[in-house]
């Protein structure tokens, strides 16, 4: 089967791709982490860590590069060989740039109404995609469509803790604490939160993970070693997109949206709760331009959903608001 460990040794290309990789990894630059206005009173911070500065633009850059090491390590991966994950967003995204630098070919499947700004950046890199009715569907098309190709099937979900650097130099984690002391990271669901949530129970116990996810999504990968998990509709993902340009003049992805509201729930609880200190938000992908439209109205009818009136606008008061679920943790 596509996705069994091979016998055989990485090959020359292999291992020239493995140089490459290496090599990228450590030529690469830690990404800003850049202050967010807040109003109210004072004791609370939030900052951006923008990954949309990685060359992918994509939060899942460092984790999708462990992905490609540890196949071409095990001689998965060779020249040639097609790739295929059930992935969407910046995990897509960043497995559409490794393979493009690999010169491989890429095919993401997604869930059926996957935003189009999504798709369009796995495009960018040159990336494909099919469509499923479910995450399990998904896996499975992924898997049955590298087989047929005798491609390779990435399968981030199961591979995560075996390929992913999470407590070393290049961790994301680590990088966050080298620069902040936060009371909270937060972040939409993925490898790099579980990389983040390890790192932070290792490094830094005291502080906590927040979990943004859509309202009836799949179990998080991080579920266990997230503190907090907050859904988050895409409505009000907008509406934080809507506030991130009017504040700092930055352009970021709908998944971005997530995290931005998912952070300003846990610093109103902070609030109201006498505690202070920072949170980070961890975001990636690039903003659109969209001509005559505002992004967050092209987003929203690329989605099918209404923006307008309160569910357009980011009202700080409504987020006092509790929608998310507590794992056994204090805020603070």
């Amino acid at each position: 089967m596509a996705h069994e460990r091979a016998d055989k040794a990485p090959s020359a290309w292999a291992r020239r791709a493995t140089d490459l990789l290496v090599a990228d990894r450590a030529a690469e630059p830690s990404t800003p982490l850049d202050p967010i206005p807040l109003p109210g009173r004072p004791g609370t911070a939030l900052f951006l860590k923008d990954e949309s500065r990685r060359p992918s633009g994509s939060s899942e850059h460092g984790p999708a590069r462990d992905l490609l090491l540890d196949a071409l390590g095990e001689g998965r991966v060779d020249r040639g060989t097609a790739l295929f994950d059930a992935a969407v967003g910046d995990t897509a995204v960043a497995q559409a740039y490794f393979a493009r630098l690999l010169g491989l070919e890429y095919t993401a499947v997604v869930p059926e109404r996957t935003d189009r700004a999504e798709l369009r950046r796995i495009e960018a890199w040159g990336g494909r995609w099919y469509t499923a009715a479910s995450p399990s569907g998904a896996a499975e098309r992924a898997r049955e469509l590298a087989e047929l190709s005798n491609g390779h099937f990435l399968d981030h979900v199961h591979r995560a803790d075996d390929a992913v650097d999470w407590s070393g130099p290049y961790a994301l984690g680590a990088e966050i604490l080298s620069d902040a002391t936060p009371a909270w990271v937060v972040m939409t669901d993925g490898l790099n939160s579980l990389s983040v949530g390890r790192c932070l129970r290792l490094l830094r116990p005291t502080a906590h993970l927040a979990l943004a996810t859509r309202p009836g999504a799949e179990p998080a990968l991080a579920q266990d070693v997230g503190d907090l998990t907050i859904p988050v509709p895409d409505t009000s993902a907008l509406a934080a997109l809507r506030h991130l340009h009017a504040v700092t003049g930055h352009l970021a992805s709908l998944s971005a949206g997530h995290g931005l509201w998912a952070a300003f729930e846990v610093l109103n609880r902070m609030r109201r709760a006498g505690v202070q200190g920072s949170v980070v938000v961890v975001a990636g992908g690039e903003g659109e331009v969209f001509g005559a439209r505002s992004p967050w109205t092209a987003r929203a009818e690329d989605r099918g959903l209404e923006l307008a009136g309160r569910a357009g606008e980011l009202d700080l008061a409504q987020l006092t608001r509790t929608q998310g679920r507590r794992r056994s943790v204090t805020v603070g």
